[in-house]
């Protein structure tokens, strides 16, 4: 079956948006409605509190990267989160129980933006 994958990187910028309600509504309906036609969101935020629990609750698998606030991890992946590993791509997800992946960035380089100019020349084959 074919499927559509929408992706809304840094859902804060949402919040500040005079079309917040409508947005809302419509990530709702796919979060409700949309797996069963092939329809998935995936979303990030900086901040847990940046969506509403309504929201985040309607989200089948959650994970976390490292968080400075170790209870917004908590939030997201429960009080039997694992105790934090302050490693670049990091993370945890909440499966039967809370599982640690790794992360990795498809190109190399000496700083964050040498590793965004060269990840913009990658090409897909």
């Amino acid at each position: 079956m074919p499927f559509i994958l929408n992706v809304v990187d840094s859902y804060d910028t949402v919040r500040d948006h005079s079309l917040e309600n409508s947005i809302e509504a419509t990530f709702h309906q796919v979060l409700r409605e949309g797996a069963s036609l092939g329809i998935y969101l995936i979303v990030t935020v900086l901040r847990n509190t940046s969506m509403k629990i309504s929201m985040r609750s309607n989200f089948a698998t959650q994970l976390v990267l490292y968080l400075v606030d170790k209870d917004s991890k908590k939030d997201i992946i429960g009080f039997d989160a694992l105790a934090d590993q302050v490693i670049p791509g990091r993370g945890q997800i909440k499966l039967e129980e809370p599982t640690r992946f790794q992360v990795y960035l498809a190109t190399e380089g000496n700083s964050n933006l040498e590793q965004l100019q060269k990840s913009g020349k990658m090409q897909l084959n």
